[in-house]
């Protein structure tokens, strides 16, 4: 029983192998590729937001210190804050853009849909993302 079901597995598996086109090669490649750059871009910002971390020169004791002193590490931790709500604002441009241009190109390989119907969708997905961003805001 135990080689009968081995070799059913090993036919399948060859099958599978052989129903492999370049459209799936494709597919996997734009999937890795969109990941890739989301992941590229997260890095490249955490390392900007680790130096921006790294620049803010909070003294032991603040209460002690002069006024400027203070409004200097309020200045540094606005232009903190600015920058991590940058980031963040980057990152989900990014990911809507990446998700509107590629997540319909693989759709329309697996489909066979014409360029006018991926534009379309891009243009409706993209307005629907932007409507779901301001109503979540």
């Amino acid at each position: 029983m135990t080689t009968n079901y081995f070799k059913w597995n090993l036919t399948t598996l060859s099958e599978s192998l052989r129903n492999i086109n370049f459209k799936i090669i494709i597919n996997i490649f734009l999937d890795i590729l969109f990941y890739l750059i989301l992941a590229i871009s997260v890095m490249h910002f955490n390392n900007k937001l680790m130096e921006k971390t790294t620049q803010i020169n909070i003294p032991e004791n603040l209460i002690t210190q002069s006024v400027d002193v203070v409004g200097n590490v309020l200045q540094q931790t606005k232009e903190y804050y600015s920058f991590m709500v940058l980031f963040a604002i980057t990152i989900l441009v990014l990911y809507l853009i990446l998700s509107n241009i590629i997540k319909p190109i693989i759709w329309s390989l697996t489909a066979n849909i014409s360029l006018k119907y991926i534009l379309k969708f891009f243009i409706l997905s993209l307005l629907l993302d932007i409507i779901l961003i301001i109503i979540s805001i």
